[in-house]
């Protein structure tokens, strides 16, 4: 053989070894890949019992808020119903207390005719206890009951 010939096939020589070292790390990165695979599978039903149970809670949540919502709409009514019994309620307290206004005017001026002419006399207490706020707002009721009844 000559020395050409030699040359050659110690070239090849280095090519076919690089091409050893290259298939050893090719065969390493495809058992990698085999390997990851396999977990990557596993990853992949993770996430798919993952994305189930959440479409599970997704429709209990709903469910949920639509109860929620129908309670709070429930509650809403109840409410808009007393605020409505409330303004009644106070609507009435206006006018119970203007007439009684009207009633204590008219007896303060009941009770100062009869200071000024003399004719009011002390009458016994039939409750005896009573505050002098008590038995004059008794008498002042009295004396309105009277001009109603003259009327």
């Amino acid at each position: 053989m000559s020395g050409l010939d030699w040359g050659l096939e110690l070239v090849l020589i280095g090519l076919l070894a690089i091409v050893l070292l290259h298939a050893i790390r090719l065969e390493r990165a495809v058992t990698a890949l085999r390997r990851d695979r396999g977990e990557l599978g596993a990853a992949v039903a993770g996430f798919d019992l993952s994305a189930r149970e959440a479409q599970a809670g997704l429709g209990k949540l709903r469910h949920l808020t639509t109860e929620a919502a129908d309670e709070f709409a429930g509650r809403v009514a109840v409410a808009k119903a007393m605020r409505d019994d409330l303004a009644y309620l106070t609507e009435r307290g206006s006018q119970v207390a203007d007439q009684l206004e009207t009633l204590v005017r008219a007896g303060r001026g009941a009770a100062a005719l009869r200071a000024d002419g003399g004719a009011a006399k002390a009458k016994p207490d039939p409750k005896p206890g009573r505050s002098t706020a008590e038995r004059d707002l008794a008498e002042i009721m009295q004396a309105a009951r009277g001009d109603r009844g003259r009327a």
